[in-house]
């Protein structure tokens, strides 16, 4: 049973395409959002682009968007 389950973690490590997640913290609603907001779409514009070609090491990349509201504590934890 145990040689069962290590060949079946092994296919799934090996054969199935896992999701990295990448999370992006911005402040979208608080005084500065005019320039975070050029600032994630460039980042976002750059995620689906590496997408496209496959990601990386052939992992796709889903970006986690974040607003952190100007609150400089919540965007360190």
């Amino acid at each position: 049973m145990l040689i069962v389950g290590c060949l079946i973690h092994a296919y799934l490590a090996f054969y199935t395409q896992p999701v990295v997640n990448v999370g992006l913290v911005h402040s979208l609603t608080g005084d500065i959002q005019v320039a975070e907001k050029s600032i994630l779409d460039m980042e976002l514009y750059t995620i689906n682009q590496i997408n496209k070609e496959g990601g990386v090491l052939g992992h796709k990349i889903n970006p986690m968007v974040v607003d952190y509201c100007d609150d400089e504590a919540a965007a360190v934890t």
